[in-house]
């Protein structure tokens, strides 16, 4: 009944996983909006000063930083759903074991040494279990960052500027 009980574990975790997957890059694309935002801005400082758009400029950054916020906001909750999850597992999983051992062996009592027993069993994977949200997330974290990084040097090459430096010309 445990082994089961953690085995209707493994889906639900592959659910969240997928979708900490989706919210995770959600959250690097609203992180990359908002930092192409105050690139731009700092980049034309002068030119933001000089017409006075500060406020248009920083309304911007502020919007995708919001946004960002709320994209963060995802990524935690699903983390927090997850890890409640695999805390709880264990101890569910342990309860269901010991509450149907009275069903199958209705003829042997459980005693002490077989119910700590069973819980020490339980206790045992209660930390890969554990160590398991914490490990998928960084999983796909590494993806996400792999898919980014093969998205920059797979694009397209970027045209080299004319040379000018003999002289001649304009």
């Amino acid at each position: 009944v445990g082994l089961a009980c953690m085995s209707l574990a493994v889906p639900a975790q592959i659910l969240l996983s997928a979708r900490m997957k989706t919210a995770q890059g959600s959250l690097l694309s609203a992180s990359d909006r908002r930092m192409r935002g105050v690139k731009e801005t700092v980049l034309g400082i002068q030119a933001v000063k000089a017409f006075g758009w500060e406020r248009a400029f920083g309304e911007r950054v502020r919007q995708a930083r919001e946004e960002e916020l709320k994209h963060n906001s995802r990524v935690q909750r699903l983390s927090a759903i997850s890890n409640a999850v695999m805390e709880a597992v264990p101890i569910v999983c342990a309860l269901a074991s010991l509450a149907s051992y009275g069903l199958f062996y209705p003829e042997s009592p459980l005693t002490a040494s077989r119910a700590f027993v069973s819980l020490l069993v339980f206790n045992q994977l209660r930390m890969p279990l554990m160590i398991l949200p914490f490990t998928i997330f960084v999983t796909i974290g590494g993806l996400a960052a792999v898919k980014r990084i093969d998205e920059f040097l797979g694009g397209a090459e970027v045209e080299p500027l004319p040379d000018h430096s003999n002289g001649g010309g304009n």
